[in-house]
């Protein structure tokens, strides 16, 4: 059917969202950068990219995992092209690494021609996460890093690479909290 891009390698078609397979698209609040110094939003960059491969075309996608986690993988085409393909060789995201690596061919192409991701040096959203979660760890209570808070009448968390997540002050007066896991913060009540 008709898809819209939510990010840089997720789709939505009718209500089912469904994750690219074999690509890392860069994280929201990741910080990229130029071979000029300039930051940009490579994460806006890849949604756009997306968003412009499955715009007014019909979308076939194959699902690779359907109950693995809360959006399942997919492999998806727009006719003949393989949309995750093309993200990687036009430089918008990162082929997954691993021993079963899908697009690493198409991520040698835009790394040598130096096209978006490749234009400067830029980490890899798992390498970025990693970074984060344990300078998130050193500093906050008991090493644990994932924020609990209220807002409205829901209980949310925050990893330490949400986009809000160092203007949360949380609150344990209020009920809110810190949890090493997202299990933990889901066994409690969060989402």
């Amino acid at each position: 059917g008709r898809a819209s891009a939510v990010s840089g390698n997720v789709l939505r078609i009718k209500t089912t969202e469904v994750r690219l397979a074999g690509i890392e698209a860069p994280d929201p609040a990741q910080p990229c950068i130029k071979a000029n110094g300039k930051r940009w939003s490579c994460a806006d960059t890849a949604t756009q990219a997306l968003r412009r491969l499955v715009r007014g075309r019909q979308i076939a996608c194959e699902l690779s995992n359907p109950d693995k986690g809360p959006i399942p993988l997919a492999h998806c085409r727009a006719g003949d092209v393989d949309i995750a393909a093309e993200l990687v060789k036009e430089g918008h995201v990162f082929a997954s690494e691993g021993y079963f690596r899908t697009y690493g061919t198409e991520e040698e192409t835009a790394r040598a021609a130096k096209l978006g991701l490749w234009q400067g040096q830029n980490e890899r959203p798992s390498i970025w996460r990693a970074r984060v979660w344990d300078e998130a760890k050193r500093t906050a209570p008991d090493g644990c890093p994932i924020k609990g808070f209220f807002r409205s009448q829901s209980r949310i968390y925050a990893m330490p690479w949400s986009e809000d997540y160092s203007q949360r002050n949380i609150k344990t007066v209020k009920g809110e909290r810190w949890f090493c896991s997202e299990d933990e913060a889901r066994a409690a009540g969060f989402r």
